[in-house]
């Protein structure tokens, strides 16, 4: 008799268990076993359709401490073969000081290389780890801010919270970068779960370790099934300063000429 009623209260914790199980995998819940890893997340980000090609007519705002605001007029051409082989072209037309500056990024097999053609000195420049840091022409954004996004640059936590950012759901990953020429010590991703694009990155300074910079993609649009955020805005927190990139017109999947992303495009 005894065995049997040890039998029974098996049965019943078994029972117990399988039920709050289902009500946890019901409600959110359920272990971590069962949820993304912070550079699954990522990988999600980088593996996200963004068109083979793509051309975006924009405005860059730039804004000083005191809130003064200088304005960009730039097309950006860009061309994703797949993730290993990228290209992008960044065309300048106003004002007349920035006429016709250009900047290119090329990556064959995971090889990537960056030039800038400085209309007013007449004379393109290789960028390199050094200039990581520096400013691109005069914005808040910095070279390494250009750099083409891969998961697997990054270590990330193993812990991803969630949180609401702009009413919508996010995963939050706190990554580092393997490359010891970051500028920054640390990254913090905020990306929407039904998206699969970051809404905020907050990046942190290699020298103090404090808040530097943070990263905002807003008013997000589907264009031909592709969630296109309109503005992108970066502040830099610890010089008052930002800038914002807005998107008046884009293009996906559009044919473009073979010279496109080429060095010799970039002085003509």
């Amino acid at each position: 008799m005894e065995v049997i009623k040890k039998m029974k209260f098996k049965k019943i914790l078994l029972t117990t268990a399988a039920f709050l199980a289902a009500v946890s995998i019901l409600t959110g819940t359920a272990a971590t076993a069962f949820a993304a890893t912070g550079l699954e997340i990522l990988q999600k980000v980088e593996d996200r359709y963004v068109g083979k090609t793509s051309k975006a007519e924009m405005k860059m705002i730039l804004a000083d401490s005191s809130g003064a605001e200088k304005e960009r007029t730039l097309t950006i051409y860009r061309e994703k073969i797949d993730n290993k082989n990228l290209n992008n072209f960044q065309h300048f037309h106003s004002p007349s000081d920035m006429m016709n500056t250009t900047f290119l990024v090329n990556e064959k097999d995971g090889s990537q290389e960056k030039y800038i053609y400085l209309s007013s000195f007449k004379k393109t420049r290789k960028i390199v780890s050094k200039d990581n840091a520096v400013r691109y022409v005069s914005s808040d954004f910095t070279y390494e801010d250009l750099d083409n996004f891969h998961a697997a640059d990054y270590v990330c936590d193993a812990a991803v919270k969630e949180e609401t950012v702009d009413n919508e759901k996010a995963y939050v990953i706190e990554c580092k970068k393997k490359d010891a020429d970051s500028q920054y010590s640390k990254f913090v991703f905020k990306v929407s779960v039904e998206k699969e694009l970051p809404l905020q990155i907050m990046l942190y300074d290699k020298k103090d370790g404090a808040l530097l910079k943070q990263i905002e993609n807003k008013k997000l649009k589907k264009v031909k099934n592709i969630w296109t955020p309109y503005e992108v805005s970066i502040k830099d927190v610890k010089n008052s300063s930002s800038t914002k990139l807005a998107l008046d017109k884009i293009e996906y999947d559009l044919a473009l000429d073979k010279d496109t992303f080429t060095q010799r495009n970039m002085e003509k």
